[in-house]
């Protein structure tokens, strides 16, 4: 992830980038910053499954 913190501190929108090793960077269009974290959480939850070797619970 990446985003300009400074820009975003006091809003409740934000923006960001998705960075992956494999795969071109994905800008996020603006959003709210919940609707963000859910983006990052299915972004998060296969990644540390694959690292754990086991499935989503």
């Amino acid at each position: 992830m990446a985003n300009d913190a400074t820009a975003t501190i006091g809003s409740k929108r934000s923006t960001a980038t998705i960075l992956g090793r494999d795969r071109a960077p994905r800008a996020l269009p603006e959003m709210t910053k919940d609707e963000l974290a859910y983006v990052i959480a299915d972004e998060l939850v296969p990644l540390l499954s694959r690292r754990r070797g086991s499935t989503t619970r």
